[in-house]
């Protein structure tokens, strides 16, 4: 059985709030790919680690992250779908201890609303922002290739995704 459960999505807040609610039922550590890489950069925030050294820099980095993910055990991991191109060759090793769910809705939805999506700094905003085509490859890269299972989350709240994911689990591992 898997040692650790990584949560991917388009919206990283989603990930993050069903990230939280998991961590709290399964009482497990809750570690977010962002705050792991601004620990790894303090004092600088994710603005000004773009600002000084560009995206190419930040890209390189997460790969880093990945590695440190790799050292913990009974965690809950909140990632991106950016986390899909940034640490693919990474993602192969995480799979082997790290159950990944992937949270997803029609593509198109999905482009809308990381559009419309308030950023903190503009950085962030051009680093997220996506159009269609490329979250769909993303997508395409993590749910046939690496995700244990893939959840349409049209229409849910928060509290419904994190309970179909502890559903799949227990489908997964044919838990009751």
């Amino acid at each position: 059985m898997k040692q650790n459960i990584l949560i991917v999505c388009y919206d990283y807040d989603i990930s993050k709030a069903v990230a939280k609610q998991l961590a709290n039922l399964f009482s497990m550590r809750l570690f977010d790919q962002k705050e792991l890489f601004e620990f790894d950069h303090m004092p600088r925030t994710f603005s000004e680690v773009y600002d000084s050294y560009g995206k190419d820099y930040i890209l390189k980095k997460m790969k880093s992250i990945v590695k440190m993910e790799l050292d913990f055990d009974d965690a809950i991991f909140v990632a991106d779908i950016s986390f899909a191109d940034n640490c693919f060759d990474m993602f192969y090793k995480i799979k082997l201890s790290n159950f990944v769910v992937l949270l997803k809705k029609d593509n198109e939805t999905e482009v809308r609303e990381l559009n419309n999506k308030k950023y903190e700094t503009k950085e962030e905003k051009e680093y997220y922002s996506l159009d269609a085509n490329t979250i769909k490859k993303r997508e395409f890269a993590i749910s046939y290739d690496l995700a244990d299972v893939v959840i349409n989350i049209e229409n849910m709240t928060n509290e419904q995704i994190a309970s179909e994911i502890v559903d799949k689990i227990k489908n997964y591992y044919s838990v009751n």
